[in-house]
């Protein structure tokens, strides 16, 4: 057989195409297609609220501008201790500095996450100041290598 006449055969037949044309009866909803008898039936979910604990209520309390400064001071607090222990640990204990890099880590990733959770509250200005913070730190200790150790490439 030729590849020539099998390509000029046609394998759908000749009124098939690809984009059918639609008519103004086929854009209308009909009943017989979803009835209301086919529909499924969604029962109210009533789920009660979680007990809150004697710490959440606290912090329910807590008006909006004390929360508000009490998770700046808790941010640049975990700013600081995430930072020193990337970057002052390994200049006190030698070898750590994976174990620094965890610490931090784990301070700045699962830390607000973990206070969100116990406070039943948002602590995303919190988190901010944590990164700022963790930031400055960073271009600080920066300044601080390059001035005192200087910029050296290895040979």
């Amino acid at each position: 057989m030729n590849n020539n006449e099998d390509r000029n055969k046609t394998v759908l037949g000749e009124d098939f195409d690809v984009f059918p044309k639609l008519d103004e009866n086929d854009l209308k909803d009909s009943k017989d297609d979803y009835s209301e008898s086919t529909k499924p039936k969604q029962e109210p979910q009533e789920s009660a609220p979680p007990e809150l604990t004697d710490l959440q209520k606290k912090v329910a309390g807590i008006d909006d501008q004390k929360w508000t400064v009490y998770l700046r001071a808790g941010g640049i607090a975990a700013g600081l201790l995430s930072s020193a222990s990337l970057f002052l640990l390994p200049l006190l204990v030698e070898g750590t500095n994976t174990y620094g890099l965890i610490i931090a880590s784990v301070i700045a990733f699962l830390g607000p996450g973990f206070a969100e959770r116990k406070f039943g509250r948002s602590v995303n200005t919190g988190r901010k100041w944590l990164l700022i913070t963790f930031g400055i730190s960073l271009l600080l200790f920066l300044a601080y290598t390059i001035f005192v150790k200087g910029i050296s490439f290895p040979a």
